[in-house]
C-alpha cells in the first residue's frame, strides 16, 4: 500500500510480464484514455522495472499496512 506522502506516483497502470525462459519479459502500459501499449524492448522493460522498484521502496512495510486504512477511516 502506498501512503499519501511524497514518494513515487505512477501516471499510468502497467504490468511487467514474465513468461519464463521461453519469451523475453514484456511491459504492458495502459493509458487513461483506454489505449494499451506493449513492448519487449529491454530499455522499456528496464524503465518500468525501475518505476516498480520505486513504488516498492515507497510502500508501507507489511506490518504497517493494516493500520493505514483504519487511520484514514477515523479521519473521515
Amino acid at each position: 500500500m502506498l501512503p499519501f506522502r511524497r514518494s513515487y506516483r505512477s501516471t499510468n497502470d502497467f504490468a511487467i510480464l514474465d513468461f519464463g525462459d521461453a519469451l523475453p519479459q514484456r511491459v504492458q502500459a495502459d493509458s487513461a484514455w483506454g489505449s494499451v501499449s506493449t513492448s519487449d524492448k529491454p530499455r522499456e522493460v528496464d524503465r518500468f522495472q525501475r518505476r516498480f522498484d520505486a513504488m516498492v521502496a515507497s510502500a508501507l512495510p507489511p506490518e504497517d499496512t493494516p493500520d493505514l486504512p483504519r487511520r484514514l477511516e477515523r479521519e473521515l
